[in-house]
């Protein structure tokens, strides 16, 4: 119902509530795939193990992600917001297991600078600048 007239946007208000739709019907498809090939297989074989095993990972996944919530939220005044991003997307990944650093920070600049494009020359909103204190 938003309407098409752009304004002073380079997109339309259409554009990012269809590109999250079409984001959100690929992983429900990756979800549903999964579940019908059997889905949870690396569960341990013993429930009592994988169950431990799984409020572990579950603890340290909270923290990882709060962690990188909590340092996106007090450096991104001062680094700016790629910057702020990819650390809080690889503090998030190694919540979510992985180990590879320089891989993580390398997607999270990858991800975090269209981003910030999209927002501040598509949107015409302002972030926090791409280096703050020096640009």
């Amino acid at each position: 119902m938003l309407p098409v007239d752009k304004g002073y946007t380079v997109v339309g208000t259409r554009v990012f509530p269809l590109g999250v739709a079409l984001l959100m019907g690929a992983v429900g498809m990756g979800l549903v795939t999964q579940a019908i090939t059997g889905g949870f297989r690396l569960l341990g074989k013993e429930p009592e193990v994988a169950e431990a095993k799984l409020a572990r990972q579950r603890v340290h996944a909270v923290v990882w992600v709060s962690a990188g919530l909590l340092v996106d939220a007090l450096v991104i005044e001062h680094v700016g917001f790629v910057f702020a991003s990819t650390v809080l997307f690889a503090l998030a990944a190694r919540g979510f297991g992985s180990k590879r650093w320089a891989y993580n920070v390398v997607i999270g600049l990858l991800l975090s600078w269209p981003i910030y494009i999209g927002f501040t020359m598509g949107l015409g909103l302002s972030l926090p600048g791409l280096l703050k204190p020096w640009l």
